[in-house]
């Protein structure tokens, strides 16, 4: 299997479908077959933070798959917060583990972004001169 070289809006959410994994399944997530679907508004993200309009615009793989991962993610994370804990019938469901997994796959993508420089960060070093510290003791005369 090769990497792919281009992505459709289609692809893109197939892509981000099976980055779901099972996480797509128990939210009953249909896989993509002929238009992206539940996954249209997280590629219009993509295409947003990429600053296209269409997606054959994007030279970059990499940098297309780490914007679908965070947009899969964080549609993933929207949807689980619903999932809570409860008991029934002697028995106890700790569901809100699902959402707190896929927060930290949020993380992980977000943090994916940021080492390709796609979150808009930056950092810069300045010095700084207090000429006139007001916290400073005053001189005696």
């Amino acid at each position: 299997m090769s990497v792919p070289a281009a992505y459709s809006e289609l692809t893109l959410a197939q892509y981000m479908h099976a980055e779901l994994g099972p996480v797509a399944k128990v939210l009953e997530y249909p896989e993509p077959a002929e238009e992206p679907g539940i996954y249209r508004e997280a590629v219009n993200e993509v295409l947003l933070s990429a600053g296209v309009s269409d997606i054959s615009q994007i030279a970059d793989i990499r940098k297309v798959r780490a914007l679908a991962r965070r947009e899969a993610w964080a549609m993933a994370v929207k949807a689980l917060s619903t999932y809570y804990n409860f008991s029934a019938d002697g028995a106890r469901y700790d569901q809100s583990q699902m959402h707190a997994q896929a927060k930290a796959a949020l993380d992980q993508a977000i943090g994916d972004c940021l080492a390709l420089g796609l979150e808009g960060y930056t950092v810069s070093i300045q010095s700084l001169d207090y000429r006139h510290d007001p916290y400073s003791f005053p001189k005696e005369v």
